[in-house]
């Protein structure tokens, strides 16, 4: 039975991450949505309901990511605040499963705006028109298929390039950078809050003391390894905007 916010939150933090996994393993199922969108002499190309279910896809995977990043800092400022003032209701209420879950939700649509507004990066367009060669032997010589592939949008390249750029920088700051700021400076105040409820921890049994250990190292650790997973990916995000066109690769 879970007995702690922390244990709810990292319910989202799995499905999250759940999703992630799904979407990478069909995209390296499905590499010619990157490498042969265009067909080749006998295969067709990437039809456009294949290429927009692929971007959607690669949407959801970045809200998730942005969702479950923000949740890591969940656990540790709960985790911290509880240890902080052990004897205020209010804050002794977040420690409760209910609130890790209305956490989840939260982050969740918090990171809408952000994943919204990314995928109106690209539009889908016709290239042109792809027909089999007089070689092909298992499809019909006559047969065509339009060309399609992504480019970007005219919200993005918009007065010169301006809002993408904004875009990215925001993005780059708010589900990378920041996260991968406060995450040290909480788990550093949560192992100082440690050390000093020690003492306050060793007149209650046993069996508490141990799960009250076992889930802020739990917290611990997970707060370090968001750190150091998604720390260089926000220097990528500020490095595109800084030494690209249009501030994408």
């Amino acid at each position: 039975m879970m007995t702690s916010s922390v244990f709810s939150i990292l319910i989202g933090v799995a499905v999250f991450d759940l999703v992630v996994l799904v979407e990478t393993i069909i995209t390296s199922a499905n590499d010619n949505l990157f490498f042969e969108r265009e067909g080749t002499d006998c295969a067709p190309p990437v039809t456009h309901f294949a290429l927009s279910l692929s971007w959607k896809t690669l949407v959801l995977c970045d809200l998730v990511r942005r969702s479950s990043v923000w949740l890591a800092i969940m656990m540790a400022l709960i985790r911290l605040l509880v240890l902080k003032f052990p004897g205020n209701h209010m804050i002794q209420g977040m420690s409760n499963p209910s609130f890790g879950f209305k956490s989840v939700i939260a982050t969740f649509l918090l990171s809408c705006p952000f994943s919204t507004f990314f995928y109106f990066r690209y539009d889908i367009v016709v290239l042109g028109e792809w027909k089999p060669k007089e070689f092909c032997e298992n499809i019909n010589l006559d047969s065509t298929f339009p060309i399609v592939d992504q480019r970007l949008s005219s919200l993005f390249t918009s007065f010169d390039g301006l809002l993408g750029k904004t875009y990215m920088f925001a993005n780059g700051t708010v589900t990378k950078i920041i996260p991968c700021i406060m995450l040290p400076v909480l788990t550093f105040l949560l192992v100082l809050e440690l050390r000093k409820a020690e003492k306050s921890r060793k007149h209650l049994s046993f069996t508490k003391r141990s799960t009250t250990e076992r889930t802020t190292g739990l917290v611990l650790f997970m707060a370090i390894s968001f750190f150091v997973l998604e720390l260089p990916m926000g220097f990528v995000y500020i490095v595109q905007v800084e030494h690209t066109d249009l501030g994408f690769m």
